[in-house]
This record gives structure tokens, sequence and C-alpha cells, in this order.
């Protein structure tokens, strides 16, 4: 918007500067034409000036715009990343789960095995209690059987 402004104030004086010089060579329009010269030449810098720093600041507006574009690239592949790890992470607590509630069933299920095993354990013991008593209560007759063939032989 600028550049167009400065561009048609350039045609102006340009303008003015043919006008004056068609109007003729007394001392007057000849002064004007300097005044015209000089303020010519101070809008054509002005206007260079500004072109150039519209040429920088397009620069760093390009520049600008491709780091904002990584940024958003980079922040959307780290979205991308979270989205992916919020589905693993939900994979996973569901597997913490099943898992929780088969160690549960484990640990009944060895509960009731141990309580069996218990149970079996205390009727072998009754079972090898009453047959050690067998054979002692054996071995106790026997020795006395033993003495009674011992004497019936040696007589």
């Amino acid at each position: 918007m600028e550049q167009i402004a400065i561009s048609n104030r350039l045609a102006e004086l340009e303008d003015e500067l043919r006008k004056l010089k068609a109007a003729g060579d007394n001392q007057q329009s000849t002064a004007a034409l300097e005044k015209a010269k000089k303020l010519l030449d101070a809008e054509r810098k002005r206007a260079s000036d500004l072109a150039s720093k519209v040429v920088r600041l397009e620069a760093m507006i390009k520049q600008r715009d491709k780091e904002i574009k990584t940024a958003t690239t980079r922040k959307l592949q780290a979205i991308d990343d979270m989205d992916r790890m919020k589905v693993e992470i939900r994979g996973l607590e569901q597997r913490i789960k099943d898992l929780d509630a088969l160690l549960a069933t484990e640990k009944e299920s060895r509960s009731a095995d141990l309580q069996r095993f218990d149970g079996d354990l205390k009727d072998l013991q009754a079972a090898s209690d009453a047959a050690h008593a067998a054979l002692k209560e054996y071995q106790e007759g026997e020795s006395a059987r033993s003495d009674e063939v011992r004497k019936a032989f040696l007589r």
C-alpha cells in the first residue's frame, strides 16, 4: 500500500519536473526545477530505502513462516506420539487388570489346593503314625515270639 503511494508521489514529482522544464528557462522556474529535482531525489531515496526495508521484512516473514511450519510439524508429531502412547497405555492398563485378576484367581486356586494338601498331609501323617504304631507293635510282638521260638528250640 505504501509502495503504491510512493510510486504515485514519484510520478507526480516527475510530471511536475517535466512541466517546469517545458515552462521555460527563467530564474524562478530554474529554482523551482532545482527544488523539484531535490524533492524527486529525496523521494527516490526514500522509495529505495522503503523497498529495501520491504525486501528485508519479506525475508523475515518467510523465515518466520518456515519456523512456524517447523514448530507446527513438531507439535503435530508430538501430539501423534502422545496419542499412540495413550493407546499403548490403555492396552497396558487393561493387561495389568487382566493379570491382577489372573493373580487373584491363582491365589484362590492355590489357597484351595493348599488346604486340600494340608488335609492330605494330615491324613498321610495319621496313616504313617498308625503304620508306625503297627510296626512297633509287630516288632514288640515279634521279639516275644522270637523268644518263645528260641526257648522251644532249645528245649
